[in-house]
């Protein structure tokens, strides 16, 4: 019984992980990326998005932020919210000065990104799928509000700012008349670059690349990689077996009792403390394949493998509010 009130006492303690400042404004821009492209009307089904894609470059992966494909072309986004000046040096290294702080070397991140654009046109030409030039358009989004660029920068084209970034998510916003003429009128008269086959096999291509897993802890630090494998006791558990039940379940919800008044009750009469995984079905995937909401002590943990980091990590089942997989 000492044991089980121990544990009611961990179950109402879980340890808090906070987000350092720079890991959430860069996952902020993302999301608000996502946000406004999720808020494109396309007709048709014309519009289609992929988010941190994972795409085979040499022995390793690169990421790429977004991805969308519409009938003007492959657009290939690159989102970063900085504030205050950014410039190039002698080095074609892009220095952020922000307004209270010191410089911070980026690298040359426009070199980075046709990095990304070359590996992405490469596994898609290995898939059989060629494109012209003037059907690939890469861009770097600066979100933040008070993001100022120099005029080397901003003679390069592919970068944006400010209002710039908000004209050109709008640009998606394709209204039924823009959609039907794509489909109807020479794509001379309409700027039209992909016909509807070509779309379908660049679909089919961009379907196949991975994305990363997704893990949400108590006290709203998130982190992207690969989730292993549940484990209690140092042995699998075997009701939750992550690679066949990422084919049909996109997210857990981790549902906690905190109340440490509740749980010693309970510890009393003779309940071990537990987390509930509550699956949510994969779009398309069969209803009668969805795994029922399962207890699992709350001494188990979820081996993840941070993105760019060289060792998985163990965190606790008691300590995890959500686990978002990849298919």
């Amino acid at each position: 019984m000492w044991n089980r009130l121990q544990s009611a006492r961990e179950a109402g303690n879980p340890v808090t992980y906070t987000e350092d400042n720079a890991a959430r404004s860069g996952r902020e821009a993302e999301d608000q990326v996502s946000a406004q492209l999720a808020s494109s009307r396309a007709f048709f089904g014309e519009l289609r998005v992929w988010h941190a894609l994972r795409v085979p470059a040499g022995a390793g992966r690169r990421e790429i932020d977004h991805v969308v494909l519409n009938s003007g072309g492959l657009h290939i986004l690159e989102v970063k919210r900085w504030s205050g000046t950014v410039s190039v040096d002698a080095n074609g290294d892009w220095v952020q000065v922000r307004p209270h702080g010191a410089p911070v070397r980026h690298g040359d991140v426009r070199a980075k990104h046709d990095a990304k654009v070359t590996a992405l046109l490469d596994y898609l030409r290995a898939k059989g799928v060629s494109l012209p030039p003037s059907a690939v358009h890469q861009r770097v989004l600066l979100t933040g509000r008070s993001c100022a660029i120099s005029p080397e920068i901003g003679r390069m084209g592919c970068v944006l700012c400010c209002e710039g970034v908000s004209a050109y998510l709008s640009s998606f916003e394709q209204s039924a008349l823009s959609n039907l003429a794509a489909r109807v009128l020479p794509s001379t008269l309409t700027g039209r670059k992909l016909d509807p086959a070509q779309m379908a096999t660049l679909c089919v291509a961009l379907d196949g690349l991975g994305t990363w897993d997704s893990l949400t802890l108590n006290g709203g630090r998130v982190i992207s990689g690969d989730a292993r494998g549940f484990s209690c006791g140092g042995k699998p558990h075997v009701a939750y077996e992550l690679p066949s039940l990422r084919r049909i379940v996109s997210e857990i919800i981790f549902e906690h009792r905190r109340s440490i008044t509740v749980g010693s009750v309970l510890a009393v009469l003779g309940h071990e403390p537990a987390t509930t995984l509550r699956p949510t079905l994969r779009t398309g995937a069969a209803r009668a394949s969805l795994p029922p909401p399962a207890p699992i002590s709350i001494q188990a943990e979820l081996t993840f493998q941070p993105a760019g980091q060289p060792r998985a990590e163990n965190f606790r089942v008691n300590d995890i509010e959500k686990l978002v997989l990849s298919p």
